[in-house]
């Protein structure tokens, strides 16, 4: 998921075309608060530029406890904005994402919701958040959650916090997402951090610069072995109604015809 800032409008054709498999325009912390009216005016034309049919379009509007945020609900009710997804920074609660569907459904905008997770509060309730109505994926907003707990921004340092994303979203069946690596320049450093997600469970990742989204990709692109045994496991369970297959000589059963599935899913095109 590519973040594109929502007062550069320059960028967005690029960012459409990037590759990425959401687009995400954004008027929250990539905006300086001096721009956000300007963000904000600009932000119709994002959904008008010509893409791949594929390329799924998104917002971030600005927490709704803030005055940016009502503006940014006034300003979808009252202009032609239809995204395909909304982004609700700042989620602390379930409560939080009930009062975004219901404003939502005030202004007649049915699309799913990505909730970002990203104090010390939400994490606590992630799991609940991740339950709530309308909840498509759950994001971890690593940024904004090292500066308030005071942890690294390392891989050991985080790694408790992006096991509860994982677990909250497997627990309501909905994607978990990554947030950004922000040194861009060091595309060694993400390769090797985003090689690590798959594993513990994550099914893609933010990104903040066209250049980094081959890099994800690649990461979550299983090993072709891998796709290989999925595939015959998938194919040796059809029809046996969860009952134990024998593949190469080893006992499948439900979980790793799960495991199998998923990582089928993830080999086609998709969230990264």
């Amino acid at each position: 998921m590519l973040f594109v800032p929502a007062d550069r409008p320059d960028r967005y054709a690029k960012a459409l075309g990037s590759g990425a498999d959401i687009v995400c325009v954004d008027l929250e912390d990539a905006v300086a608060r001096a721009s956000k009216a300007e963000a904000r005016s600009a932000v119709a034309g994002f959904f008008t530029i010509a893409a791949k049919p594929e390329v799924c379009r998104a917002l971030r509007i600005n927490s709704l406890s803030t005055l940016d945020g009502s503006r940014d609900i006034l300003h979808l009710a009252t202009h032609a904005v239809r995204p395909d997804v909304i982004l609700l920074p700042k989620t602390c609660c379930s409560n939080d994402v009930r009062s975004l569907a219901a404003l939502m459904d005030e202004i007649d905008l049915h699309c799913p919701i990505i909730a970002i997770v990203e104090t010390a509060e939400g994490l606590e309730n992630a799991s609940e958040i991740a339950m709530a109505p309308h909840v498509a994926a759950i994001c971890f907003g690593s940024a904004d959650y090292s500066a308030e707990t005071g942890s690294g921004m390392h891989w050991d340092a985080l790694h408790y916090a992006r096991g509860r994303i994982v677990q909250a979203a497997a627990r309501a069946g909905i994607l978990a997402l990554d947030g950004a690596w922000l040194a861009i320049a060091d595309m060694d450093g993400l390769a090797e951090e985003s090689r690590r997600l798959p594993g513990m469970g994550f099914d893609g990742r933010v990104v903040i610069h066209p250049s980094q989204v081959a890099a994800v990709h690649e990461a979550f692109r299983p090993d072709d072995r891998d796709v290989e045994r999925a595939r015959k496991i998938v194919l040796a369970a059809e029809g046996r109604g969860g009952a134990v297959v024998r593949v190469d000589g080893h006992m499948v059963d439900r979980p790793v015809i799960a495991w199998a599935q998923r990582l089928l899913a993830r080999a086609s095109p998709g969230v990264g």
